[in-house]
């Protein structure tokens, strides 16, 4: 979920359609998934919001991600969903789009489950366009299914001309205490009662057949004054006021009665229980404290959880202007839930530099960084680190002390040029975050970043989103099976397979970085540089330095890997056809070193034999032992030299072309491949017909 600002924008309501159509991910190395829409041009403002979709138990189902641009065409916006725990693919999982200049996907919210089939819902925004037409914007539900649905089953229309009924959307509990869930919408260009006051509609979830699309069966809150814009940012807050009841959360970031012009606020309203009526009188207000005019407090507000880990649940509130007479580097302010909450601050962090607008966008996304409470996701799409307008993230570890200064925070996530280098400017990387819940499935929590006016491959302004997980590493990615084991007859045998297609595969290049028992890079050897290899006829042989082609996927073995104590990784960079590029990094060897074998000499059967044009013969030899293997005729003249140098106690494999030591192509007739040490001596007899 993000920070929403405003846009003026022109809708025609058509019904919304599914398409499908090339996306890229690519996996950087070190630090993340990245996703982006690659059809069309500048404008499609991908990732401007996003959430995570989880079902009833809490499991992670996938990530929605808003794109309320032009990505189908003419203005009509889109979500897209990629399903969690599965290897993340270039396209999504499923694609919705909405009608001509709707801008669907301008908000888009995991909402529970509506309609109380024990299937996850969501909701998505479309409140943009009707500043023309003067319609008053609509919020779209769709009921999760085994099979998702192809468009929405409920439409809710605001309930005024121009109100920007959808500008925000989120899940609220169960606010009315029936057993079902409930979400809340902001429309905060509603005008009744002052220009611009402001209105957020709680919709009751419903048994069977969902909520009702009637707004009058909604509870109305409205803001208190004209100009409030109240319902800018809107949320579910749990027990944060200490009772049974499940409470919301609204922000009012221009409201101007408390602490200045446009200091704003946010109210927070109690629900009922027991299917109760809960009324729409606020029962708690958090202004801006002591701060100056035009802060905008309440331009974000997100129930985060137990951030401090007490039996309550707490909210975060994003004033990105704060202190305005201090050149804005943002603020965001973290209030305790309890019997008795502050009306100000308990805890607060500020942004690092001027107009950084820190707390732009603020979301709860657990403990990402072992701090055993749930962490606190900031976004400052406008830090100038790397170049104006570039952005930054940042994690406010749960329970921590204030801190004045971001740039003290145990984590930061900048812009990255893995599109286009150089191209940072402009990214506003941070306008969006949302947790990811348990994306990869590796039992901790993950998290995304908007940038939707970063570049794409094209280097149109397309916008693209950022997907970490708790470790900084890559979540589930392409990359869907890698397989390093020892082979007894072969050394290490790597075999790997990516969800794509392998002729779009142009080259591969494959790294084995030799650890010490510390775990410390001791040495890094380039295995393979180049295109993939078809897998030659005599399939049940796999000489080893040559990275094969399967049905499936790939194969490579490594019989170079040393001896001894430590372990060993791997590097695979991967270019694609489409232009971009994989990297994958610190991908596992085997789990350990077996010891070297003792055998003393040892030397199998040349295959093919006869042979035409060349033979191969694996041998094995005690470590460290000088050992050499040679070619010679029926006589004892030496024609090739094939191997000089140390045993490995392992298989090794070499070939003979049928070439002497000059390069010369010997005559055709029987020779002899003699392979001795010190003290032994084995000898096997081969054919070269022509």
């Amino acid at each position: 979920m993000s920070g929403p600002r405003g846009c003026n924008q022109r809708a025609v309501f058509l019904p919304i359609i599914l398409i499908s159509t090339l996306l890229c991910l690519v996996a950087t190395a070190g630090g993340a998934v990245n996703l982006s829409y690659q059809t069309g041009g500048a404008g499609q403002e991908f990732a401007t919001s996003m959430d995570a979709l989880h079902d009833n138990a809490g499991n992670t189902l996938g990530l929605l991600v808003g794109v309320p641009g032009d990505p189908g065409g003419a203005g009509n916006g889109a979500v897209m969903f990629w399903e969690a725990l599965n290897a993340v693919t270039v396209d999504p999982d499923q694609i919705w789009t909405g009608a001509p200049n709707e801008h669907f996907g301008w908000c888009v919210a995991a909402i529970g489950d509506v309609n109380d089939d024990g299937w996850p819902d969501w909701a998505v925004g479309a409140p943009q366009p009707e500043v023309v037409d003067n319609l008053p914007g609509k919020v779209y539900v769709f009921f999760g299914a085994d099979i998702l649905p192809s468009s929405p089953d409920k439409t809710f229309t605001g309930g005024a001309a121009a109100d920007q009924f959808g500008y925000s959307v989120a899940a609220a509990g169960d606010f009315n205490g029936d057993g079902i869930d409930d979400f809340i919408v902001g429309a905060p260009y509603y005008d009744t009662g002052g220009s611009d006051r402001g209105a957020a509609y709680v919709i009751y979830g419903q048994n069977s057949t969902g909520p009702s699309e009637d707004l009058a069966d909604a509870t109305i809150l409205t803001g208190e004054f004209g100009g409030n814009h109240f319902g800018w940012s809107v949320t579910g807050a749990g027990n944060f006021l200490g009772g049974s009841a499940e409470c919301v959360a609204v922000g009012a970031p221009l409201n101007a009665s408390y602490w200045g012009l446009q200091s704003g606020a946010v109210y927070v309203y109690e629900g009922a229980l027991g299917g109760g009526d809960p009324d729409s009188t606020y029962d708690h207000l958090i202004t801006a404290g002591e701060a100056d005019a035009y802060s905008l407090h309440g331009w974000v507000v997100r129930g985060i959880g137990r951030w401090d880990s007490d039996s309550y649940d707490d909210l975060a509130v994003g004033a990105p202007m704060n202190p305005a007479l201090t050149q804005r580097p943002g603020r965001v302010n973290v209030i305790f839930g309890g019997d008795s909450p502050a009306t100000t601050a308990d805890r607060y962090v500020t942004g690092e530099m001027a107009d950084d607008q820190f707390g732009y966008a603020i979301a709860g996304v657990g403990d990402v960084v072992g701090s055993s409470y749930e962490d606190l996701l900031i976004g400052a799409p406008f830090r100038d680190l790397d170049g104006m307008d570039s952005g930054r993230a940042y994690i406010f570890p749960g329970g921590s002390s204030t801190n004045p200064d971001a740039s003290d925070l145990a984590l930061t996530i900048d812009s990255e040029d893995w599109l286009q280098p150089g191209a940072r400017v402009g990214d506003q990387f941070g306008f969006a975050v949302s947790s990811a819940g348990d994306f990869d499935g590796d039992g901790s929590a993950d998290y995304a970043v908007g940038a939707p006016q970063g570049n794409i491959l094209s280097n149109a302004t397309a916008g693209f989103c950022r997907v970490v997980d708790s470790g900084g590493l890559a979540v589930a990615s392409i990359l869907s099976q890698w397989d390093a084991r020892w082979s007894a007859d072969e050394g290490v045998r790597l075999e790997f397979r990516f969800e794509l297609a392998r002729m779009v595969v142009e080259d591969i290049r494959l790294i084995r970085e030799d650890l010490d028992s510390g775990g410390r890079v001791i040495s890094r050897t380039d295995l393979w540089r180049g295109p993939v290899v078809p897998l030659p006829s005599f399939a049940d042989s796999h000489p080893s330095g040559v990275l094969y082609g399967l049905d499936s996927g790939f194969l490579f073995v490594d019989q170079s890997p040393p001896v001894g104590v430590g372990s060993m990784r791997y590097d695979l960079t991967v270019n694609h056809a489409g232009g971009g590029v994989l990297n994958f990094t610190a991908l596992a060897g085997p789990e350990f070193m077996p010891p070297a074998d003792p055998v003393v000499l040892e030397m199998a059967p040349a295959w093919p034999n006869p042979f035409n044009p060349s033979t191969q013969v694996k041998f094995k030899a005690t470590v460290g032992r000088e050992v050499r293997c040679r070619v010679s005729d029926l006589r004892g003249r030496r024609v090739r030299d094939l191997y000089t140098g140390l045993g490995t106690g392992r298989w090794q494999t070499l070939t003979w072309d049928g070439l002497s030591d000059d390069g010369r192509a010997v005559a055709s007739g029987m020779y002899l491949i003699r392979l001795d040490t010190s003290s032994n001596v084995v000898t096997r007899r081969v054919v070269l017909t022509k």
